[in-house]
């Protein structure tokens, strides 16, 4: 690259995007917290909601729903949540002290979280009832 200081190019670090701040972990606990609360007045005032619908339910409100605003929530936490033991998995496998290996549970993890996240969000487990 011409013209460029190289001294003041930086190599970011995969570990450069997790949030370190407790402020900004805090406020991100606190956003699934509202969600959650959302989805939980949702479905407490659904039926008050429901008669002014044209089947008489609602069905995005439905906490139980599989289609609903719920499922969706759960399908995203469950695939950041894979991709989350993916990162750590990709931090752990740097580390030269870990003769053993034991940094490999979290690619399984993240593949249990990957197959759960496809479950909720394709409703796979309706089929084995």
């Amino acid at each position: 690259m011409e013209g460029t200081d190289p001294t003041t190019i930086t190599n970011k670090r995969l570990i450069d995007i997790f949030p370190t701040s407790y402020i900004t972990i805090t406020l991100m606990f606190l956003a699934g917290g509202e969600v959650i609360g959302g989805l939980e007045a949702g479905y407490y005032w659904m039926p008050q909601s429901a008669p002014r619908t044209s089947d008489g339910a609602v069905a995005a409100l439905d906490l139980d729903n599989e289609g609903g605003l719920c499922a969706g929530f759960t399908t995203a936490t469950l695939g950041m949540a894979s991709l989350v033991a993916l990162m750590v998995y990709w931090v752990r496998r740097q580390r030269a002290d870990d003769y053993h290996g034991r940094y490999r549970i979290w690619l399984w993890a993240s593949l249990c979280w990957l197959v759960m996240s496809i479950d909720e969000g394709a409703s796979l487990h309706e089929g084995f009832k």
